[in-house]
């Protein structure tokens, strides 16, 4: 246990506030930052014409993310936390999900890719389509584990 931990019956309490500066609205806007960084490349891609006529550019499609994963404490460097072993167990897990989820997109799409032509699915023909996958799925990967160990480690109750 660390000094923020209170210790219960079976070795940790759920309710102890161990990690600093957690907030709700933080895996709040880690997930919409989430959908939004996913649903642009699609609008990119269903929008009949140009639609650099009234989307803007998709790059800052991403800044929600980078934002959100400052804001936190698992998107800073958690030598420094005072974690307990839950939180590291949640931590550990939360990123072996999210790689288990990259690689199952990275495949979705390859399969998506090798099946669009065929099925005359909507697929990147234009420089702006790739670059808007690519951002997307750098936002993506990069906000992944610390929206999964957000939602894995419980937060205190709001009257703490």
């Amino acid at each position: 246990m660390t000094k923020y931990a209170t210790p219960a019956a079976d070795g940790y309490d759920p309710h102890a506030a161990t990690i600093p500066g957690r907030s709700r609205r933080t895996r709040w806007l880690l997930l919409a930052a989430t959908i939004l960084a996913a649903a642009l490349p699609v609008i990119e891609l269903r929008t009949p014409g140009d639609p650099g006529r009234w989307l803007p550019e998709v790059t800052p499609a991403i800044f929600p993310s980078i934002m959100a994963v400052a804001m936190s404490p698992f998107g800073r460097t958690t030598r420094k936390l005072p974690l307990d072993e839950f939180e590291r167990a949640a931590l550990a897990e939360a990123h072996v999900r999210a790689h288990v989820v990259t690689m199952l997109g990275i495949a979705a799409l390859f399969v998506w890719l090798t099946l669009a032509d065929r099925f005359g699915w909507p697929m990147p023909r234009q420089t702006r389509h790739w670059a808007a996958l690519g951002i997307a799925a750098t936002g993506i990967v990069a906000s992944l584990p610390v929206l999964f160990a957000e939602w894995m480690v419980p937060l205190p109750p709001p009257e703490e």
